[in-house]
């Protein structure tokens, strides 16, 4: 409801359909803008392009981002795969788009006609996105037929898993963080990056508030202001 679409967006996307029959849906690049409209100046906003054709590696690979106000999907294969998963509370497009992507080729239009708004409403809840983001990939590997691609999603799953331990541990759920760790343990022990979350998660698990406190002091005095 807080994102825009310049006048030539649907009329392009449209157009770009309707030459590539075969593609069952389609998105643009996206620019982001700040509470006013004014695109965003900072470096680490750079928006990724928009390829066509096979994209399902590329979008777990996270060389390309779907913005949700970009997409248009046929309502054919929008039926066939069925829409959002609603027992997802966050994470649910992305979802969505790895269900498309195994079925169909998208239209990419690697043009910024759709723009994604920042500003200081946003809201959510680091836990809930972890969880929510673990389930998307174990879903994907439930749904996997086995090929090149489960061995990405195993290792996505690990560092979500990791990424969830951290949360709750920095949210003092220091039993949540543990049993996160202890569930994941069997099928991410392989991946470093889950060992490093572990070892994170465990540390702020049972860390004395007073040392947590002076680690939050010393990140806050020590970040790199944006240009």
């Amino acid at each position: 409801s807080d994102d825009i679409w310049p006048p030539m967006k649907l009329k392009t996307q449209i157009a770009s359909l309707r030459c590539h029959a075969a593609r069952k849906w389609g998105y643009t690049r996206f620019a982001l803008v700040d509470g006013s409209g004014k695109p965003t100046s900072s470096a680490h906003t750079r928006c990724p392009p928009a390829p066509a054709g096979w994209i399902l590696e590329k979008l777990l690979n996270a060389e390309t981002v779907i913005a949700l106000p970009s997409v248009v999907v046929s309502r054919q294969l929008l039926q066939q795969l069925g829409a959002f998963d609603e027992e997802l509370v966050m994470c649910e497009d992305d979802e969505l788009w790895f269900r498309l992507a195994a079925h169909s080729e998208i239209d990419g239009v690697d043009e910024p006609l759709t723009l994604i708004r920042r500003h200081g409403q946003h809201s959510g809840s680091d836990i809930i996105a972890w969880q929510d983001r673990r389930r998307v990939f174990e879903k994907a590997l439930r749904a996997s037929p086995g090929g090149h691609l489960d061995p990405i999603l195993r290792k996505l799953r690990a560092e979500m898993s990791a990424g969830l331990a951290k949360s709750q541990a920095a949210s003092g759920k220091r039993i949540g963080a543990i049993g996160t760790l202890l569930s994941s343990a069997p099928h991410s022990w392989r991946y470093p990056q889950w060992w490093l979350g572990a070892l994170s998660a465990t540390a702020r698990a049972f860390a004395p508030l007073s040392v947590r406190m002076l680690v939050r002091r010393y990140r806050h005095g020590h970040r790199v202001p944006n240009p």
